[in-house]
């Protein structure tokens, strides 16, 4: 099986990859550890489609991201996008939440890259201003790509609550079948 999940900042993408990864013992694909370098540098288009494509030769995987310019490449050997549709008011506090104890703990992220307070709330490239920029934009994004016929021989998966996603993991091995079995 071959599994994309895919949401705003802040709705447990990361936190949900792992834990489906270990209950069906697929391989964990972060996209921001592919895309980031130390410093904060992004990395060139090139390099990142080639880290991208390499990860996904393998058989089995969970694909943590979004990176719609990567979508074409991802979602050509995707069988299931899943949604993580959660309301602006939870992703918000996750944001605001997982930064500021990100920044506390001076938490290393990808390539040893750590959030600042500055950053988190004095810069442009604030991921509370993103989440806040970006939530609407990208749930509708996501919605007309679930419709969209191009992508009509992926099973979409849209998870509108922790609840919900609680009984989607508890349950993804009844209902898809057991480990490794795609």
């Amino acid at each position: 099986m071959k599994i994309n999940v895919i949401g705003t900042s802040g709705s447990g993408k990361s936190t949900f990859s792992r834990k489906l990864s270990r209950k069906i013992n697929h391989s964990y694909i972060e996209m921001d550890e592919l895309h980031w370098k130390s410093d904060w540098i992004e990395s060139n288009t090139e390099d990142f489609f080639e880290k991208l494509k390499k990860k996904l030769s393998s058989e089995n995987w969970i694909l943590d991201g979004n990176y719609s310019k990567a979508q074409d490449i991802k979602w050509k050997k995707t069988n299931q996008v899943i949604f993580l549709d959660l309301p602006f008011w939870v992703v918000f506090f996750r944001v605001i939440r997982r930064s500021i104890f990100r920044v506390i703990k001076r938490e290393k992220l990808w390539h040893g890259n750590k959030e600042s307070f500055v950053n988190l709330f004095f810069s442009k490239e604030s991921m509370i201003l993103h989440t806040i920029r970006s939530f609407q934009k990208n749930r509708d994004r996501f919605h007309e790509l679930s419709r969209s016929k191009k992508y009509k021989y992926i099973e979409f998966v849209k998870l509108k609550s922790q609840k919900e996603i609680d009984e989607f993991l508890s349950n993804y091995i009844l209902v898809y079948g057991k480990k490794n079995d795609r």
